[in-house]
């Protein structure tokens, strides 16, 4: 940002910003040609006779040259630019408001010219300036009228009364500077509006890159996690015939490396998945299977999985008994792929004897709704992190040092997939106490599509 003598408010020193200086600059040249473009009709009404040049009206253009010029130079070499260009627009209100006076005050036919100060200010600027230009214009010209109204200026005679009436030199002196007036907004704004044209078109094009390489990348992920299944199954099914003594005799320590090798390859297959379904949501080819299955059935086969996703840490993992539950009429294996994530969640984030706790319940009233949930007692979630935690590839530690690990997939698709369920996923976590993740799921499917991808959070 440009350094400042004076202390400026922030709308005018946000002009000192490098994204400006272009607007500056160009702010001079076009006072150069405004300063031009008004010699000419002086000259113009001087030689028809409708306005003689005065040595007022030459002061007042060489007033204008002189402040246009030190703002050039400022921006030309970076010192004190916001100052010499504010005091170049004060010199064009105080050229205009002079010319106006000396063309008839009140009934001078110049009035309109403020009008083109604003157009310009407004394209090179923004708000704050534009509106400060328009309050000062109004009390320059304010105070001219009140100098000539209470005789400290002389009234000027208007130019009707120095033509005699309207004769043909008027028209031609008035419709040039109608030309002008009309004419020099109209090019001003054409010019920007043909800049924000050739920016919008250039934002269209990219974003057609930016959605065909999106397109492209969810494609080959979900390429890619697919080839990846078939060797990960070979490897949890070679595992499984070593641990069954197919190739021979196994020691117990032998069993234990298999488990913890097949334990590996199940957890990087729950990693492909969960890519793979990341990769079909984004790509808008996630399916809703509904079938019926016994939700009790559910709950003891995601408790089966435990076992390969704590390893061999000491947690105490339990799955809380429970009255009946309804029968189910959903999407069995996102049900279960919700589940195994928060379960993982919750081994992650809990340290070494703690406590995690599945439970489920039918919900009173209404239509058929379950509700269930996993709590531990591990770390817990800040609350004014628990909303980043549903988002894909955010993690509370994002650090590369940090001391959990994962890809921030898990709970991002579990907010996903309850949606696509027709439910809802809601948190209650406080660190260093543990957290809570609740869902609540209609027993019979959704009875429409939901969107929505933000889960409740409470304190």
């Amino acid at each position: 940002m440009t350094a400042t003598m004076l202390p400026l408010p922030a709308f005018a020193a946000e002009m000192g910003l490098p994204q400006h200086r272009s607007k500056l600059v160009f702010s001079t040249y076009s006072g150069y040609a405004i300063t031009l473009a008004f010699g000419a009709l002086a000259a113009l009404g001087h030689l028809t006779g409708v306005v003689p040049i005065t040595s007022g009206a030459i002061a007042l253009i060489g007033l204008k040259l002189v402040t246009n010029t030190l703002a050039w130079l400022a921006l030309r070499n970076d010192r004190f630019v916001l100052e010499l260009c504010g005091l170049n627009v004060v010199g064009d209100i105080v050229a205009m408001t002079g010319a106006i006076y000396h063309t008839g005050a009140a009934t001078s036919p110049l009035l309109p010219i403020y009008g083109i100060e604003l157009t310009v200010v407004a394209l090179v600027s923004n708000v704050g300036v534009t509106v400060a230009t328009s309050v000062i214009t109004f009390l320059a010209y304010a105070s001219m009228l009140a100098l000539v109204r209470f005789g400290v200026l002389d009234k000027p005679p208007s130019i009707l009364d120095l033509t005699g009436g309207v004769t043909d030199a008027y028209v031609i002196v008035e419709l040039a500077f109608v030309a002008f007036v009309l004419g020099l907004p109209t090019a001003f704004a054409a010019a920007i509006l043909k800049q924000l044209r050739e920016k919008e078109s250039a934002l269209l094009a990219r974003t057609e890159q930016l959605v065909e390489a999106q397109r492209q990348r969810t494609q080959f992920m979900a390429n890619v996690t697919h080839e990846l299944r078939t060797p990960i199954h070979g490897i949890c099914g070679l595992a499984d015939l070593v641990e069954s003594g197919v190739y021979g005799p196994v020691t117990d320590k032998q069993k234990d490396a298999v488990r913890d090798v097949k334990s590996g390859a199940l957890g990087l297959l729950r990693l492909i998945d969960d890519l793979l379904t990341l990769a079909r949501e984004d790509a808008g080819k996630l399916e809703y299977r509904a079938t019926d299955f016994d939700l009790e059935e559910v709950l003891a086969s995601v408790m089966s999985t435990v076992g390969s996703l704590r390893g061999t840490r000491p947690l105490d993992v339990r799955l809380e008994p429970h009255d009946a539950l309804p029968a189910m009429r959903t999407d069995r294996g996102k049900l279960v792929q919700i589940l195994v994530n928060l379960l993982a969640n919750a081994v992650k984030f809990t340290p070494d004897g703690g406590h995690i706790t599945l439970r489920a319940r039918a919900l009173p009233g209404g239509p058929v709704r379950v509700e269930i949930e996993v709590e531990d007692d591990g770390i817990g979630i800040p609350l004014d992190q628990q909303r980043a935690v549903f988002e894909a590839f955010r993690q509370v530690d994002g650090s590369p040092e940090r001391r959990y690990g994962g890809t921030g997939l898990g709970l991002a698709l579990v907010q996903r997939l309850t949606s696509l369920l027709g439910g809802s996923v809601a948190l209650r976590s406080e660190p260093g106490k543990g957290s809570t993740f609740t869902i609540t799921l209609p027993a019979l499917g959704p009875p429409a599509r939901v969107t929505g991808r933000h889960p409740a959070v409470a304190a």
